[in-house]
């Protein structure tokens, strides 16, 4: 059976103002056919009719270039697999922003034909409907849903995924080395703290506050998981080179999935130079104001995109937001919840 990778990666948080409902128009173009699905190509373009410029987040929207979930893929109904790439940026670097000027519009190419498991679907008419979702800051109220109308395209043969073997990549540095191995203890005692207390304190306003009404074992058991206590958790890698050239001026960190289908195989985590900037878990969840952004705090995360393949909303304000459905399913829920317990039973 074929495979194909899949990577997530890190994150902060800035303020920005969101533009009211209707300010962006999302469109997308593609021939009616391809001959198979490695030569699908599809169109994004998002126009600004305001008389004010608009900036958002860059990556994970349908002008990210990087091969985010930017469509919904189906088949007669059914939806394909997302195999490609989730992302995290440091929300305080620019190039993590986009800006759409006053009256103007940017477009994006995405070729998804390995992105999406389309071996499993076989050949036939396909759907695709771009996710207009746009994030302006980690503020909840800053995020905007706009509709977007959906395409088919026609796929006459498909072709199976290719293989990716992996590098195996380790760290030379012995300094990088030593961090990388206290990030990974300070990131399970986060786990390991907020399971407990999920345990003990189920009805806590900070459970409510980050997770609402969801089901308290499955927010336990995950963070059991990266915790390191269960064999399900899987045996991964954390490295301390971009082996994959995908750490983008703003990116922290990565884990690269390989799935077949919705299973994952492994899941290799690899940090960028960025991450050796973020303090130590313990002082810096007691010593600043931004609870994730530790280097516990990020392992934390990315180990929730690796274990559960669970999605991006960015920012612990902008996580408390969410609806309780999505809360369950958020890395940045899942690492501002085990900040907030270190510091309310630590600091």
């Amino acid at each position: 059976m074929a495979f194909k990778s899949l990577f997530a990666l890190a994150f902060a948080a800035v303020a920005l103002a969101a533009p009211a409902p209707g300010s962006l128009k999302v469109s997308v173009t593609s021939a009616p056919s391809f001959k198979s699905n490695k030569d699908i190509v599809l169109k994004a373009t998002v126009t600004n009719p305001t008389s004010e410029p608009i900036k958002f987040i860059k990556y994970g929207s349908v002008l990210d270039e990087l091969p985010t979930r930017s469509f919904q893929v189906t088949k007669d109904g059914q939806t394909v697999n997302f195999e490609g790439v989730r992302v995290t940026p440091d929300l305080k670097n620019e190039s993590s922003y986009i800006t759409i000027p006053a009256g103007g519009s940017l477009s994006a190419e995405h070729k998804i034909g390995f992105n999406y498991h389309f071996a499993a679907s076989g050949a036939g008419k396909y759907k695709f409907e771009p996710l207009a979702h746009f994030q302006f800051s980690a503020n909840p109220t800053d995020v905007l849903q706009v509709q977007a109308s959906a395409v088919e395209a026609e796929v006459a043969e498909v072709e199976a995924k290719v293989s990716i073997e992996q590098t195996t990549a380790s760290c030379a540095d012995g300094n990088r080395k030593n961090i990388l191995a206290a990030s990974i203890t300070e990131a399970r005692a986060l786990a390991g703290g907020a399971a407990a207390d999920v345990r003990n304190h189920p009805n806590s306003n900070q459970f409510k506050s980050y997770f609402g009404n969801s089901n308290r074992d499955t927010v336990w058991y995950l963070y059991d998981r990266i915790a390191g206590d269960l064999s399900s958790s899987g045996v991964r890698t954390l490295y301390c080179k971009d082996t994959h050239s995908v750490c983008n001026a703003g990116i922290i960190a990565y884990t690269w999935l390989v799935t077949s289908g919705s299973n994952i195989i492994s899941s290799d985590i690899f940090t960028c130079d960025l991450f050796f900037q973020y303090p130590e878990t313990h002082s810096g969840v007691c010593g600043q104001n931004n609870i994730r952004d530790t280097r516990g705090g990020i392992i934390v995360h990315e180990l929730s995109h690796a274990i559960a393949l669970t999605t991006d909303v960015y920012g612990c304000d902008a996580a408390r937001g969410l609806p309780d459905n999505q809360k369950v399913n958020n890395a940045d829920n899942y690492a501002c919840y085990s900040g907030q317990i270190h510091r309310d039973y630590n600091c």
